[in-house]
């Protein structure tokens, strides 16, 4: 899933089937727990294998969540494997969204940005979709490498 999160203070509890992702899980919630989540669309770019959106989508109060990724077997495997009401994936392209403007809430994008050959359409492409005082949530890593 993700590199995770550890935050030795509030560790959440899971059940024995989410024990070996609680640290990705924990990344979630940590990115998603400041803010209001009640009745908002969440849209995750770069949702990979949906665990993480899907897990949103069972314990936060949210009125949608659509995850995106590029990755066509990814969104195959997470439309096959979450089934919940509000909860949808499809294949799109984090640099070109189809989605209209200002048509969510909340985006987040865990640990996939370092991928995109474009940090500014992305970018772009997120304030285009939030509406106005809409969060952006994000976590990732960089770094330099030749190719």
């Amino acid at each position: 899933m993700n590199f995770g999160y550890h935050d030795q203070d509030g560790l959440m509890t899971t059940d024995e089937k989410s024990e070996p992702d609680k640290y990705s899980l924990q990344l979630y919630l940590h990115l998603i727990s400041s803010v209001e989540t009640e009745n908002k669309d969440i849209v995750e770019i770069g949702c990979g294998r949906g665990g993480g959106l899907s897990h949103i989508a069972r314990n936060f109060p949210i009125a949608s969540a659509l995850g995106i990724d590029l990755n066509k077997r990814a969104v195959r495997f997470c439309n096959l494997h979450y089934k919940i009401d509000g909860l949808t994936f499809v294949r799109g392209d984090a640099q070109k969204l189809g989605l209209e403007n200002n048509s969510c809430d909340i985006v987040i994008n865990v640990e996939s940005s370092h991928c995109y050959q474009n940090m500014t359409l992305f970018l772009k492409e997120v304030f285009r979709i939030l509406r106005p005082g809409g969060y952006f949530r994000l976590t990732d890593f960089r770094y330099d490498h030749e190719m």
